[in-house]
Parts: C-alpha cells; structure tokens; sequence
C-alpha cells in the first residue's frame, strides 16, 4: 500500500460550472455524474479509519463541484468527527454565510481553496460559462471567509488560458497581500485529453504509486490518481475489497512496476502520456509562497509541511 498520509474523496461528479479548459466543460469527462451517499461516505472513512490508520487528511474533492451534494456539511462533519484534518476545494459560487461559518467554525479545515481565474466578471463568465451574479458571489465569499477565518487557509488556484492570459496578475495584485496563498498554473492535460503541458524532460515516475494521496472515486472505487478523470487506472472496489486485496491487485503491481523501474513510457499504462511525468516547470506560472521546485511533485498534505 502506498506511504501516503493523505485519501482524497470525491463525493460529486456533478458540476454547476462548464469551465472552458476543463473535460467537464468541453464534453470529455465520461463518467456517470452523481453523487456520493451519505452512507457510502461513512463506510469509506470507517474503513480508511481501520485499514490506513496511517491517513491523517481528507481531502474533499473530485471532478465535480463539491457543493452540488446538499449533504456535505454532514460528511465533513463525520470525517471531522472521526479526527481527520480536512482540506476543501470548490468553485465558491454555491456557498454562503451560514455555510462558510459552519465550514469556518465547525469543520476548521487546514485550507479552504478556491478556484478564482480573473476579477473581470465578464471574463469569469466567458471561461466557466457561469453568470456575472455567481461572480460577485464567489468574491463575496471569498472576501467573507478571509474576515470570519481562523486557523483557516485560504487559497486562490488560477488556471491562466487565452482569455485571461494578463489578467490574472491583476488578481494577484488584489489577493497576494489578503490570503495564505495565490498559485496561478498551466491547465493540465488530464492524462492525455487536452494538451496545455509540454514535456521538457521526462521523469522515471511521478511518486503517485508510492505517495499517494488515496483516490476514492464517488462510486467508491480506487483509482491510482485524480488525473485519471475516466477510471482508465482503476485499481478496485472499496465496496467490495479491503484497501489490502487493492494494493495487491494486479493493476496496482503493474503500475508500480513500471513506476519503479522508469518503464512507463514503454508500457501500455494510460500514464504514459501524462504530464505529470514530465519535468515541465513552466506547469507554475506564479506561487506567492514558494519557488517552482518546492511546489511541484507536491500533494495536499506534503505541500502543507513546508514552511514559507
């Protein structure tokens, strides 16, 4: 089993937003959109909590918006409840203040991050194929949970296309100084579905087989890595198989075989035309914290230990 200290869930494939540079908006994401139940929930955490008492994270997350699911207060609080630190990701237009009070007071998650690409509204609408009302609301809400945060982080993501090519530093210029951290990237490839990275050097292995994080898909599978957005590594079934029989698994020993020896791009994986394994530092386009080599090849919860 991987080293990692960290299981991401995703508990919606549901999205509200057709961004312009992602599979969900162009038409390419494949799998069913639902929702997680709140009991299928609940087994996986009480099964990470018995078979990987080494996880100490939950990352809420996904290739949906996590705020489509109108049980997600009752999941973060379970998992906050079985003593997880928690971390969130969303695009903050279904948010208000009573949840990001209940978010900020009772969950208290490590981070709260939001994905924000421009503060020109009709640029916003153009890339998420959004509204200019959901605009204002992710930035009031933004703006709500830096006054009401406490131990809170919170994180602006930025992915940088065509459209916003120079206005994000705008966005930098206004948010650098008001939060935890500003990182601005390169879309990914998602595998090999879109092509907005360019390898400049290959690397034997992206760590993902040995690091994790823990990848649960909403159906309650495992899959090797969030990239994977159509389940071509899928490693099994937590509904059916304990985290043990997964990482003994053919398709598991398969990847890390060819992970640990750098034969990836000889294999038949999916992964290898991903550009996770390439040595691409132009992947960062701006991090208020960190230099390019800190933050790249790092999770969630690594990138959490680092100091700035």
């Amino acid at each position: 089993m991987t080293n990692t200290t960290e299981a991401r869930i995703e508990t919606s494939t549901v999205c509200n937003y057709r961004c312009n540079f992602c599979p969900h908006g162009l038409g390419l994401f494949k799998r069913k959109q639902e929702i997680m139940s709140q009991d299928l929930f609940e087994f996986i955490v009480n099964k990470i909590k018995i078979e990987a008492p080494q996880i100490t994270d939950i990352t809420i997350s996904g290739f949906g918006e996590a705020f489509t699911d109108k049980n997600i207060d009752r999941k973060m609080l379970y998992a906050k409840q079985m003593g997880y630190n928690i971390h969130i990701l969303t695009n903050g237009s279904l948010l208000d203040n009573e949840m990001l009070d209940f978010i900020l007071k009772s969950i208290k998650p490590l981070d709260l991050r939001f994905s924000l690409h421009t503060i020109n509204p009709a640029t916003y609408s153009k890339m998420t194929g959004s509204t200019y009302s959901d605009f204002h609301t992710v930035i009031n809400n933004i703006n709500y949970a830096i006054r009401q945060k406490e131990n809170t982080r919170i994180i602006i993501t930025v992915v940088v296309v065509k459209e916003n090519k120079e206005e994000w530093k705008q966005l930098v210029k206004e948010y650098k100084d008001k939060i935890d951290l500003v990182e601005v990237w390169k879309p990914h490839n998602w595998l090999n579905i879109l092509h907005y990275r360019q390898c400049e050097k290959l690397k034997r292995t992206c760590g993902r087989p040995f690091n994790g994080p823990l990848q649960i898909q909403v159906d309650g599978t495992v899959n090797m890595c969030c990239f994977d957005i159509n389940n071509q590594l899928l490693l099994g079934d937590l509904k059916e198989q304990n985290l043990k029989e997964i990482f003994n698994s053919e398709p598991y020993i398969s990847i890390k075989k060819h992970h640990k020896e750098g034969t990836v791009m000889k294999s038949n994986l999916p992964c290898r035309f991903c550009d996770q394994l390439c040595d691409y530092k132009e992947a960062v386009v701006y991090n208020s914290a960190f230099t390019v080599e800190t933050r790249l090849g790092r999770t969630s919860t690594t990138y959490d230990k680092l100091e700035a």
